[in-house]
């Protein structure tokens, strides 16, 4: 585990592009951009770059788990499986 300037990195919010969350995710790029253009998950924008919460992402996967419209696995299975380090 390392440090930043702050401290470990527990206090640390990972972003992640489309890209990474989908891989993550095991989603395609276009599906995470999708649900952000909707505002189903939150998406922050710094000029053209765009980026996701991987802590909102995981914790929006939990509430909406298993329900009709959303049936989204565990993130404890995603972060079992080691797909979040």
């Amino acid at each position: 585990m390392s440090s930043g300037i702050n401290g470990p990195d527990q206090n640390r919010i990972e972003l992640e592009t489309a890209e990474g969350l989908a891989k993550i995710l095991k989603l395609s790029p276009f599906t995470i951009r999708r649900l952000g253009y909707r505002g189903l998950i939150r998406e922050f924008r710094c000029g053209r770059a765009v980026r996701y919460r991987l802590d909102e992402i995981l914790n929006w996967m939990e509430k909406h788990r298993n329900s009709d419209n959303h049936p989204c696995v565990s993130s404890t299975e995603i972060i079992r499986e080691g797909s979040v380090k």
